[in-house]
């Protein structure tokens, strides 16, 4: 999983991140799931944090960051 967050964030800058999550991130849950990549990429918080914060299995927030992982590798 980290090195998916180094090939996205390596080399770009907080606001660059955000601006690809931002853009890029979409969807039917897309706010939400904005939100738990920032927590991811930028904040560096650590998976299972997040799925006590979002009230969600540590598994179910490996899928969103997977998912959304790949959308921006897409676009970088």
């Amino acid at each position: 999983m980290s090195k998916l967050r180094h090939r996205i964030v390596d080399g770009r800058g907080r606001t660059e991140v955000q601006a690809l999550i931002d853009e890029w991130v979409i969807g039917q849950y897309g706010e939400r799931n904005r939100k738990i990549m920032a927590r991811y990429l930028i904040d560096g918080i650590k998976l299972e944090q997040i799925a006590e914060e979002y009230d969600m299995s540590t598994q179910g927030i490996c899928d969103v960051i997977y998912e959304c992982c790949d959308k921006l590798i897409a676009h970088i």
